[in-house]
């Protein structure tokens, strides 16, 4: 029994590093149906309060944050609608120092009727980056075969900002990504209620 209860514990670990690797990302299914573009919307105080990065880092303590890219049938931008074959995020400026992006395939494009993800991830090192940092995603959209250079946040299709905030290192209100099964260092023992048992316990 105990040896069946050790092995639970193991795939249990396995699963939960697998399904949290730093630097990786699943695009958020909320999102699907959402008009083409790249979610959670930028924050703004009047249209938005409640959007853009909604997690702070932490200095010297791991860090991810994903934003979903939604490619629909088409985009109205600037007077015109364009059919759309796909978009590409090409680049991510504003990051802390130690910090990159990498989507959840190897060229961060995006085909029609898809959604897919970015995540921003990394590690502050750097005292100077403690503060705010204005993040900005740059994007190609083809249509008809043709690029169109495209940013996020964008004032014709949703205003705001990415806000990122690097807070000190002992910060209460920042989110510290953990990419692996850990087990605290006071950990002892394991017990299962109630031993023996048949087809389910708590441990």
């Amino acid at each position: 029994m105990k040896k069946a209860i050790l092995t639970s514990l193991v795939i249990f670990g396995t699963l939960v590093s697998g399904l949290a690797q730093f630097g990786t990302c699943l695009p958020d299914p909320s999102y699907q149906d959402s008009m083409p573009g790249v979610y959670p919307l930028p924050y703004d105080a009047a249209t938005n309060p409640n959007g853009g990065i909604t997690d702070s880092a932490c200095f010297n303590k791991n860090y991810q944050f994903v934003f979903t890219a939604v490619v629909g049938d088409s985009l109205e931008f600037g007077g015109f609608v364009y059919i759309l074959d796909s978009l590409k995020i090409t680049d991510v400026t504003g990051l802390p120092d130690g910090f990159d992006y990498a989507c959840n395939n190897s060229n961060c494009t995006f085909y029609q009727n898809e959604a897919g993800c970015a995540a921003i991830f990394g590690k502050a090192t750097n005292p100077d980056d403690i503060g705010q940092h204005n993040l900005v995603i740059a994007a190609t959209i083809y249509t008809g075969g043709l690029p169109i250079q495209l940013s996020f946040p964008n004032p014709l299709l949703a205003p705001g900002n990415f806000y990122l905030y690097v807070l000190e290192e002992d910060s209460p209100n920042c989110v510290i990504f953990a990419s692996s099964f850990e087990v605290n260092s006071d950990f002892e023992s394991v017990r299962n209620m109630p031993n023996p048992f048949n087809s389910s316990t708590t441990i």
